[in-house]
């Protein structure tokens, strides 16, 4: 699994949802493949871009960032909103 490639994926699919709400900015850079469920993540990204929108009214950013750090990757995913 390519965890930058289900960020991606679930930001495609969740598109709709988001596109009037927030701004999307992403600093993807954990390009390694990993042991993984795939469909339980990218049900876990789903999730929490959902729930980010339905926190947001308008004009908010949401930015998510990977990386890998020592064997770990590390995602991180915040969002601001006026």
């Amino acid at each position: 699994v390519n965890i930058d490639e289900l960020i991606e994926k679930s930001l495609t699919l969740v598109a709709n949802e988001l596109k009037y709400k927030a701004v999307i900015n992403k600093d993807l850079d954990s390009n390694v493949a990993f042991l993984a469920h795939p469909q339980k993540l990218l049900q876990i990204f789903i999730n929490l871009f959902v729930n980010a929108s339905h926190a947001i009214d308008k004009d908010g950013e949401i930015c998510i960032s990977s990386k890998v750090v020592e064997n770990t990757i590390i995602i991180k995913i915040k969002e601001q909103y006026a």
